[in-house]
């Protein structure tokens, strides 16, 4: 029994550090469904309580077999740890020791359980909250602080800067807009009066074409008043005199007179247009009667010069075969005479009946040469005798 107790107060210690760490999980779980963790934080979770699958017992196991293979939880993995170094410290425990160990891991099954539907829940909201963000991706990016603390001086001095900056830049800009529209009224104000000009303008000039066509209108019904022939006599029904008619013997004669000179006139032009066409004529047969005399005085030119130098080419002929036949005969002659002519025809032939110097002894091939030896001492190199 010695040995047992201190068995039994590490289970009981080991119970209660499982009892505290569940309730402390629990209390984590319950302000975890208030307050939604970000996945950030889930990652960090994970990374701090890596699962450990080597060391599960045989019970989580046929459990994770139960339920479908689902995902184990650190808090389970750590507990199922506990368990599994605890039997690993104490392998012979005591019927109590088995039970109390058994209600310990129904107990962490539970929790386990409870801590599954929460991280279930909790997946669900964080799924929706995604989706929810990725529907309405958009949003601002500036945030109003309630309890932000005072900016310094020196970031008041820049606002005050940054401030007076947009104030010059906007008088600056309502300056320019301001000038703007005033050049523009300024340039429709100008564009009125130019269009003002003109249009006075065109009704001055409309109404002085008309005044000038008014005075033509009245010069020529001036004129036709005062050119307006008489009137016809009164109707008189025994009048002795042709009323009709009077004046046609005139005009008659005055548009045969006007006839005659016109027929006068176009017979002249035809005799005129008929004798330059005559003339224009004589002129095109006198210059092409030129031209062939020109071309057959040409022609024979040519034909008298080329029987000359074909003449003269002949002549030329001629003249140097008959010199050629008077060589060749004179070679002929040469040749003969040569072979009819002794042995001793040529120069050494005949010196050789002459006795040659017994002194010298020259060759006939010795040219600048002599057979007398020098008698200063510088000998040539090719008279050394060793």
């Amino acid at each position: 029994m010695e040995n047992k107790l201190p068995m039994e107060t590490l289970v009981e210690e080991c119970g209660a550090n499982r009892e505290r760490k569940c309730n402390l999980k629990d209390q984590s779980d319950k302000e975890g469904i208030r307050d939604i963790p970000s996945p950030k934080r889930l990652r960090d979770r994970q990374a701090l309580f890596p699962a450990r699958v080597t060391n599960v017992s045989l019970l989580e196991k046929s459990e994770r077999s139960g339920s479908g293979g689902k995902i184990m939880t650190p808090e389970s993995l750590s507990s199922s740890d506990c368990l599994k170094h605890d039997s690993e410290m104490k392998p012979k425990t005591s019927p109590a020791c088995q039970d109390h160990n058994k209600a310990g891991q129904m107990k962490s099954l539970a929790i386990r359980e409870q801590n599954q539907k929460n991280a279930a829940y909790n997946l669900g909201v964080a799924e929706a909250i995604r989706n929810h963000k990725n529907v309405k991706s958009e949003f601002y990016k500036s945030f109003l602080f309630d309890k932000r603390p005072l900016s310094p001086a020196l970031n008041a001095l820049k606002q005050e800067e940054y401030s007076q900056s947009l104030l010059k830049q906007m008088d600056n800009r309502r300056e320019n807009e301001i000038k703007q529209r005033q050049n523009r009224e300024l340039m429709d104000h100008l564009e009125q009066v130019q269009l003002t000009e003109e249009l006075c303008a065109q009704r001055a000039k409309f109404l002085k074409d008309k005044k000038e066509e008014t005075e033509c209108y009245k010069r020529a019904l001036d004129a036709q008043i005062k050119n307006k022939p008489s009137q016809l006599p009164l109707f008189e029904p025994d009048s002795s005199e042709p009323i009709f008619g009077k004046d046609e013997g005139e005009l008659v004669v005055e548009k045969q007179k006007r006839e005659q000179k016109y027929m006068k006139h176009q017979l002249e032009a035809a005799a005129n247009h008929k004798r330059k066409a005559i003339l224009h004529q004589l002129v095109d047969q006198r210059r092409d009667l030129q031209m062939l005399q020109r071309t057959q005085r040409e022609h024979l030119a040519d034909k008298t010069a080329e029987l000359e130098r074909v003449k003269r080419i002949n002549q030329c002929l001629q003249e140097d075969w008959e010199r050629s036949a008077a060589m060749k005969q004179q070679r002929d002659l040469e040749e003969k005479a040569f072979e009819r002519a002794s042995d001793k025809l040529f120069l050494l032939d005949q010196c050789e009946k002459y006795r040659r110097c017994k002194q010298c002894q020259r060759r006939t091939s010795n040219v600048g040469e002599s057979n007398l030896w020098p008698l200063n001492k510088f000998l040539p190199g090719s008279r050394l005798l060793v």
